[in-house]
């Protein structure tokens, strides 16, 4: 025996809107998170600066040294990250340290950078009067790029 219970009774769809309390709230949080992460990005950027600055400043080094070839763009590339390790570490730690020290300084604040590799470039380059290597000069300009982008 079957029994027949008739057609099915569906209810109405529901009504979809964005007119209830809830997305408002949702709407302002998540604008006001887009604000906050503004700010700390701006904040970021401004405190980069100097960095950015830097880099221009290693690139019209290159350029000079590609252009001349010549070994005291070097002395330059070092001026130039003396000058940011006083920016970013202060004047206090910095200005004292030269020779080996202020490699291994610059090896302990970068990330991947063994400037103690070049140690004898850099004494040739800057004490001695004896010609240094263009490949090393390259990568020492590299070295400096990676350090500038990199150091904490």
């Amino acid at each position: 025996m079957k029994i027949d219970l008739g057609p099915l009774y569906e209810p109405d769809a529901v009504r979809f809107s964005f007119e209830t309390p809830g997305w408002y709230l949702l709407g302002c949080l998540l604008l006001l998170l887009a604000v906050l992460l503004f700010f700390k990005w701006l904040k970021r950027y401004r405190r980069n600066a100097y960095r950015r600055e830097a880099l221009k400043n290693l690139a019209i080094i290159e350029d000079s040294f590609y252009n001349q070839k010549d070994v005291l763009s070097l002395n330059d590339v070092l001026v130039l990250l003396k000058l940011v390790a006083i920016k970013a570490f202060g004047r206090q730690q910095v200005a004292q340290l030269y020779g080996n020290d202020w490699l291994e300084f610059l090896e302990s604040k970068g990330k991947n950078t063994p400037f103690t590799y070049y140690k004898q470039p850099v004494v040739n380059t800057l004490y001695d009067t004896i010609t240094v290597d263009i490949k090393e000069i390259e990568a020492l300009i590299e070295l400096s790029k990676q350090w500038i982008k990199t150091h904490a």
